[in-house]
């Protein structure tokens, strides 16, 4: 993958409004990322889907968003599936320091 500027927020936490099913390249949130609570990021950013989860958490990268609509989005970054998982409604989404970033 080639090295891009990305953009952080620390702290911003919120969850899918929907399913994210396997192979699908958007997604929708239920909040969108903001650095200051206000005003949105813009894409480029990393989003860790259920990061608790060992088992089922996924690193994508968004390149392409409006809000809290996720338009343009690149799975399992990190390549731990041999599938993209399928994420529930509800499920945690964090933005938080990854690998890719540096």
């Amino acid at each position: 993958m080639t090295a891009q500027e990305v953009k952080f927020a620390n702290f911003f936490e919120t969850t899918l409004n929907g399913v994210l099913a396997s192979g699908s390249s958007s997604a929708t949130l239920t909040a969108a990322p903001t650095s200051n609570g206000t005003s949105n990021i813009a894409a480029p950013y990393y989003l860790v889907l259920d990061p608790d989860s060992a088992s089922n958490r996924e690193v994508i990268l968004v390149t392409g968003a409006s809000g809290t609509t996720l338009s343009a989005i690149t799975r399992d970054v990190e390549t731990r599936h041999t599938s993209d998982p399928t994420h529930a409604d509800g499920t945690v989404v964090r933005m938080a320091v990854v690998k890719e970033m540096f």
